[in-house]
């Protein structure tokens, strides 16, 4: 199967917008696996530990993000942002009910 790479960011930014833009896409991806875990305990009782650790990553990634921006602003600088997503097709992990 084909692979696909997007480039969705290539540009400079202002510390606003960093904040805006990058801040932002951090924050729905923490929500989207908040939401995730939630469905999880409801159904195991317990959080999911992969999506914890992931919960962790990305709290620490918006955390030095959060730096990096106040540090644009105290410097008056832009930041440079490159960002793509790579798509491809892998066999899933998840168990396919026959029948």
């Amino acid at each position: 199967m084909k692979n696909l790479e997007i480039l969705l960011l290539n540009d400079c930014f202002t510390h606003l917008e960093a904040k805006e833009v990058i801040i932002a896409l951090i924050d729905k991806k923490i929500n989207f696996y908040k939401a995730k875990n939630l469905r999880y305990q409801v159904r195991y009782e317990e959080p999911d530990p992969v999506i914890q650790i992931k919960l962790a990553q990305l709290e620490d990634a918006r955390q030095e993000l959060l730096e990096l921006i106040g540090d644009a602003k105290r410097n008056h600088t832009e930041l440079r942002v490159e960002a793509a997503v790579c798509i491809g097709s892998y066999p899933s992990e998840m168990k396919i009910a026959t029948g």
